[in-house]
């Protein structure tokens, strides 16, 4: 049973000894993190490292990258400090926080290679898969995973097993063979990783046997089951027969205690009630790859130690920019200070409206680094800043204040991507696609509307279904995304000319930024199904067109790093969408409106504007053959890849094609939009999927669903001119032969408002004049349908008064 002191202390000691220890990295070793010295941090950065495991050490691979994060930059999986039910589960917010960038980029992870499915083989797999590239390496190393000594394995027997002395299996002695053949490299060593239902005599007794083979060889000895089977404060953490109560979720688990105290992950680091991943919360995965630093670190030849000054309270530091009484005209402000002592372990920033600190506007007690950015402060308001600096004799004295004030800063201005042409924006060029076009490249056209024919309603199983099946098309975003579609939905369900077949679903989920969607176990997907598409009657095999509109909260790296990092997770996203979705056929995808009246750093601008750099990118690539992004491999790699309509505009400067951005079309944010402008996004959606030859095979009640596009119907041509209309405008058409056409005007709701022209015409180019001058139409967006026996084409206008 695990016992809780009413009253506990706890003590960092390190000795320091002048005989060298072999290398063993424990529970003890974390708070030893915050200590690594510069040196040796950056000669552990410089070692080439590969490790194998099987899903945890995927977990472990993503708190390395984590790591690689400034902390405020970082995807919001890697902070995650606690996880809900009854009781909640969490560690101190401390415990997800580190200071800095900590470059992993030469450490590789590697799944098990196929074919390792049992321990007493992996030793072999393992020697077999690196022996002949081992001097691309430095450091190598392998762990078991909690499966292989759940209850019935021989892993931990004396003879039998992994440290027994058959010789005709992979055992420890094949391990340190292995070893003793590269002397010059660094071989590690781990205990098992620990599962909350596999607490069990076989994992207790190979983890221990493990302990006892390294430190008799004097191994290095990475001991995961040590540091995943205590919390933060030291308490053990037993098998879940242990009587504490667990709770998650639709999980739940209350088993009374068999008396057996097995060591098992602990409730903080997992959500799984019988397994171990470190996937859904933050601690368990940063607790475990801090420590990993820390072994890397006394690979480099650090000896651990953190020096012997901790009786003295730190110095003030000393304040460096901004300057006392500094006018900053930025979006942010960011403080800088030089280093105090001694043996610093954290800084305090504190920010008022008052030089007594009383009107707290800002206040962060865990920063390590001298510098942080805020990005929070009121403008042409005069605010005050102190520092403080503790160490583990406790808080020094601050530093004097001084005062800052953030002053007003100049609009973002920038030409919206479609209207660049071949201008450049900071070196890169615009257009919607390659080569600085607004338009789809002719091949990549034709194979969307090849694909588009080919949607069909699909029944829940996800065969043709005509009758009763149905056509999903899901949106995929954040908060503004499922806002506007919320919008789009209650236009489209009073839009006559919808599919029949058609139901939208919307998927969008507030906070749930790409980087964290990105990834296939993210809460998201599961509420994505078990949910929302549940609540339309609906399955995901039936999803087959996905609306996606993505980005991440807050971005400060410059243009175009964060852009990169955007593509990156949209991409990533993209490639997800098959395996979440069997049928998938096409993602549109569109960036953000305009974000120049933001009031927070959410996604101001230039990150609004920047993000279509992202998805111009991403589209791109598919068209230029990224093998990734491959819509015609079997199985697809992703969905035939467009944009969407192009939301942003600058601001009052009016596009092109007429779309303004108003402060009215957005709520007091100045980031989500207002229902104006909701319904603003929403009717370009509607007129997106009413016009785009991709889109009306499966959209419009009248097009040709499951008809293959034929040469014949290629040839039907239509065009307006002028446009913007104002009172007379030309319609202009190709017909491969003699036929009745007939034109309809209808409004952007999908509402018939007149037949502009109704009769005969004849083979080839045709010409039909118009006036709407006498008709009392206000002005707007709206679009003209041609109609013939050789198929149907739309055409928006923009009508000016």
């Amino acid at each position: 049973m695990r016992f809780f002191s009413a009253v506990f202390s706890i003590h960092l000691c390190i000795a320091v000894s002048a005989v060298a220890q072999p290398i063993v990295v424990d529970r003890h070793s974390v708070q030893l993190f915050d200590f690594i010295p510069e040196q040796y941090r950056d000669a552990a950065s410089r070692l080439r490292l590969l490790f194998m495991n099987r899903s945890v050490g995927g977990n472990i691979d993503e708190g390395l990258s984590c790591l690689s994060f400034e902390h405020r930059d970082a995807p919001n999986h890697c902070k995650r400090w606690e996880h809900g039910g009854t009781p909640p589960c969490s560690v101190d917010a401390s415990e997800v926080y580190w200071p800095g960038r900590w470059d992993r980029s030469n450490w590789e992870y590697e799944f098990w290679p196929d074919g390792c499915n049992h321990w007493y083989g992996s030793v072999q797999c393992f020697v077999n898969s690196v022996e002949s590239r081992i001097e691309v390496y430095d450091v190598l190393g392998y762990q078991f995973s909690y499966l292989e000594v759940s209850s019935g394995s021989n892993i931990a027997d004396p003879v039998d097993g992994f440290f027994g002395s058959r010789t005709d299996r992979g055992t420890a002695s094949t391990y340190a063979a292995f070893a003793a053949r590269h002397p010059d490299k660094t071989v590690i060593w781990w205990t098992t990783s620990l599962a909350r239902g596999i607490g069990t005599p076989e994992s207790e007794a190979f983890n221990e046997a493990m302990r006892q083979y390294t430190r008799a060889n004097d191994f290095v000895l990475f001991d995961v089951a040590d540091i995943l089977s205590h919390t933060p404060d030291g308490y053990p953490c037993y098998d879940n027969r242990d009587g504490v109560e667990y709770r998650f979720g639709n999980n739940s688990e209350n088993h009374p205690d068999d008396g057996l105290d097995i060591p098992a992950i602990c409730q903080e680091y997992t959500t799984e009630v019988n397994g171990g991943h470190l996937g859904a919360v933050s601690a368990g995965k940063i607790r475990v790859v801090k420590a990993f630093w820390v072994l890397m670190a006394r690979i480099a030849g650090w000896d651990g130690s953190i020096g012997t000054d901790t009786t003295r309270l730190p110095d003030a530091p000393l304040l460096l920019t901004p300057f006392h009484g500094a006018v900053v005209e930025a979006d942010e402000v960011t403080f800088r200070w030089r280093a105090a002592a001694p043996n610093i372990t954290k800084y305090r920033i504190d920010i008022a409206r008052d030089p007594g600190f009383d009107l707290m506007l800002y206040s962060d007690s865990l920063l390590v680094d001298t510098t942080t950015t805020v990005s929070t402060l009121p403008r042409d308001v005069v605010c005050y800043w102190r520092v403080g600096a503790g160490n583990s004799a406790g808080w020094g004295a601050p530093s004097v204040p001084w005062s800052v004030v953030l002053g007003e800063t100049p609009p973002f201005f920038a030409m919206p991507i479609t209207e660049m042409g071949r201008s450049l924006y900071k070196e890169f060029p615009g257009g919607l696609y390659p080569d600085a076009t607004n338009s789809r490249p002719v091949q990549h056209d034709e194979a969307g509307r090849r694909i588009g024919n080919a949607i069909l309603p699909l029944d829940s199983l996800g065969n043709p279904d005509v009758e009763n099946g149905r056509i999903v098309l899901l949106s995929i975003g954040m908060s503004n995304t499922g806002q506007e579609f919320t919008a789009f939905e209650a236009v489209v369900d009073t839009f006559d000319q919808k599919h029949p077949k058609l139901v939208t679903v919307n998927g969008a989920q507030a906070g749930q930024t790409a980087s964290v969607i990105r990834h296939p176990d993210a809460e998201f997907w599961r509420v994505l199904e078990n949910e929302r598409l549940y609540r339309k009657r609906v399955a995901r095999e039936q999803v087959q067109v996905v609306w996606l509109k993505q980005a991440n909260s807050s971005p400060r790296d410059p243009f175009p790093t964060h852009a990169i990092s955007l593509q990156q997770d949209i991409r990533a996203i993209v490639r997800l969408l098959p395996e979440k979705f069997p049928n998938i056929k096409i993602a549109y995808i569109s960036s953000r409106i305009y974000g120049g009246y933001a009031t927070g750093p959410l996604n101001p601008e230039p990150y609004a504007y920047e993000s279509g750099f992202s998805v111009r990118w991403l589209v791109g690539a598919q068209i230029e053959g990224d093998t990734a992004l491959d819509y015609n491999a079997t199985p697809p790699r992703a969905p035939w890849l467009s944009w969407g309509p192009y939301l942003w505009a600058n601001g009052m400067h009016a596009r092109q094609d007429g779309l303004q951005w108003f402060r009215e079309d957005f709520a007091q944010d100045g980031t989500h939009p207002s229902e104006q402008g909701r319904y603003k996004v929403a009717r370009l959606l509607l007129d997106f999927f009413s016009t785009d030859e991709s889109a009306m095979p499966w959209f419009l009640r009248d097009s040709p669903t499951g008809m293959p596009s034929s040469p014949i119907i290629d040839e039907l041509r239509f065009s307006v001119s002028p446009n913007p209309v104002r009172d007379n405008f030309v319609l202009h058409y190709c017909v491969p032969a003699g036929s009745r056409v007939q034109f309809d005007l209808y409004s952007i709701l999908g509402h018939h408002i007149a037949t502009l022209h109704s009769g005969w015409a004849s083979a080839g180019n045709n010409t039909v004049p118009v006036s709407v001058s006498a008709r009392e139409l206000p002005a707007g967006t709206y679009f003209i349908r041609i109609s013939t026996p050789y198929g149907i084409r739309n055409r928006t206008i923009l009508l000016l008064r």
